[in-house]
């Protein structure tokens, strides 16, 4: 049975049976705060289970195994003081997470032992702006985050190295995402509340492209929430709506 995972600001976190489309288990541990994010790892070695991690403002990060639809919990993964708004899997590694929040700060876990690994940050910064969303590259050596400042961060995940710190968007960077080739050219796409995608080189933090958001000038409200890849194309969701 296929199953789809679905966050909530109520504090509560969905399974979903894809078949039928029926609500299959309720998943509530984050006392009542919002779950900011989620993620799912099919392919977990970790007696045999396909985990699903849940994050929240509660400053929890919570572990479940959903192989069976029934949302059994796991246990949690300590060290954050605040909110956490992401989480990610290393593509690579499936046992390895990074987590990203509201003090600016990105950390390492791993599943096995649920101990943290590392701590991502520039040394030769003392700020502290939230991170809003995080994107490994495919083949899981470069880690970016999006930052409320309107800045990106580009970290080496293997030695823990910032990299660079891209600068160009004038709001909030919202989202961002990597390119899916694994062994080509890794490109990295940012979105940001000044309703600009822009485009980087992965490796390098070099900005090579703008796209604009045509609509713009009809709403001056809308911005790019969300940065995605298809198999062949750039997906970008720009409104309220869900496409």
């Amino acid at each position: 049975t296929e199953i789809l995972a679905s966050a909530s600001s109520d504090g509560r976190a969905c399974l979903w049976n894809m078949n039928d489309g029926y609500r299959i288990c309720v998943i509530n541990k984050h006392n009542g705060h919002a779950v900011s994010d989620l993620c799912v790892e099919p392919r977990s070695t970790i007696n045999s289970k396909c985990l699903l991690l849940t994050v929240g403002w509660d400053c929890n990060v919570k572990i479940w195994n959903v192989k069976s639809g029934n949302g059994e919990f796991m246990g949690d993964l300590k060290g954050h003081t605040r909110p956490i708004n992401c989480i990610r899997f290393d593509p690579t590694n499936e046992n390895m997470v990074a987590t990203g929040g509201w003090d600016g700060i990105i950390r390492l876990y791993n599943l096995v032992d649920k101990q943290r690994k590392a701590i991502l940050r520039p040394s030769n910064s003392n700020q502290s702006v939230s991170i809003r969303s995080l994107s490994y590259s495919a083949n899981g050596v470069y880690l970016a985050s999006a930052h409320m400042d309107g800045q990106i961060r580009l970290f080496n995940s293997r030695n823990g190295s910032c990299l660079a710190t891209l600068k160009g968007h004038s709001k909030p960077c919202t989202s961002l995402a990597f390119s899916p080739n694994q062994n080509g050219t890794q490109l990295l796409f940012t979105g940001s509340a000044d309703r600009r995608v822009k485009v980087w080189s992965g490796s390098i933090g070099k900005q090579i492209r703008v796209m604009h958001n045509q609509r713009q000038q009809q709403n001056a409200n809308d911005s790019f929430t969300s940065v995605c890849f298809s198999q062949r194309a750039t997906a970008t969701e720009t409104d309220s709506s869900l496409k």
